[in-house]
């Protein structure tokens, strides 16, 4: 008899489980991200394939529920560093038709909210989320009951992203505070490190050039004066040649720096307006030998 008793025990538990996996089934959940999404968090609204969220619902007496999408985002040590609050956009949902929700539906810049400190205090600093692992998870919340909306597949959806540390460009010539005579000056490059590892965002690079007036340290005089110099190319050497770099009258200093950008014009770095720590070097006239060393 109690053997009989849990043989019918374990057919009613059997039952009730495959009830509820088949309440499961009418919602149906996919989610696709970006293995490597740009570090610019405030940029991924930006970024069409960041994100793919696709809510399928194939039971009409749910048609028309309200819902609200929430997203958090783990380190790969578990702790939660991004997620997102009520003012993300009340959905419903349809029937039978796919509802596909992006970036700008998933984390709206209103809604985004840091509960780590130490987290946000990097951001705020940086612009930038540090570098490493991250779980992107999406939840449902059905808004008649404030439950988690049961879905196939059941709970919290999560997809693995990879912020990368990317290693900025290093100028290498002109030299730091290297002289150039006048009469060379169209045999030399602007010449620097790549960007690494490549950006799958795409990657190009700004040169600017600006000439440092009297009583102005090169710094100031790349952060006001107008560049006399300033071209976007894909490579990282540029022939003064190639540019028509203008030959002073006398000798004159000048600064310069670059700036990686991606495809959409985003910065791979947020302080010092997006250019590296700039160098100077200083170009001496044909015919001025006052302290001249060609190179």
């Amino acid at each position: 008899m109690i053997t009989f008793n849990r043989f019918i025990i374990i057919i009613i538990i059997c039952f009730l489980t495959n009830n509820l996996f088949s309440q499961n089934l009418p919602v149906n959940v996919t989610l696709t991200t970006s293995p490597n999404p740009p570090a610019q968090i405030s940029q991924w609204v930006n970024q069409s394939d960041l994100a793919f969220f696709t809510v399928t619902n194939t039971d009409p007496s749910l048609e028309g529920l309200p819902f609200q999408i929430k997203v958090s985002m783990y380190t790969e040590d578990n702790i939660e560093v991004v997620t997102t609050n009520n003012n993300v956009m009340i959905q419903q949902l349809g029937y039978l038709t796919p509802q596909v929700f992006l970036a700008d539906d998933l984390i709206p810049s209103s809604a985004v909210v840091f509960p780590d400190p130490s987290f946000e205090n990097t951001l705020i600093q940086t612009g930038m989320l540090p570098a490493g692992s991250y779980w992107f998870c999406v939840d449902i919340i059905n808004l008649s009951n404030q439950q988690q909306l049961v879905t196939s597949p059941p709970g919290q959806q999560c997809s693995f992203m990879l912020v990368t540390d990317y290693q900025m460009p290093e100028l290498i010539t002109p030299l730091q505070n290297e002289q150039i005579s006048g009469s060379i000056l169209t045999s030399k490059n602007f010449y620097w490190s790549a960007l690494v590892p490549p950006a799958p965002q795409g990657l190009s690079y700004i040169l600017s050039v600006a000439e440092v007036q009297t009583g102005q340290t090169p710094y100031q005089a790349f952060l006001n004066n107008n560049p006399i110099i300033e071209t976007e190319v894909i490579n990282n050497l540029v022939p003064f040649s190639t540019i028509n770099f203008p030959l002073p009258n006398e000798q004159t200093q000048y600064v310069w720096s670059v700036k990686p950008i991606s495809d959409d014009d985003i910065s791979y770095i947020q302080s010092g307006s997006g250019f590296v720590v700039p160098n100077t070097f200083t170009v001496n006239p044909i015919g001025n030998t006052n302290n001249q060393v060609d190179t």
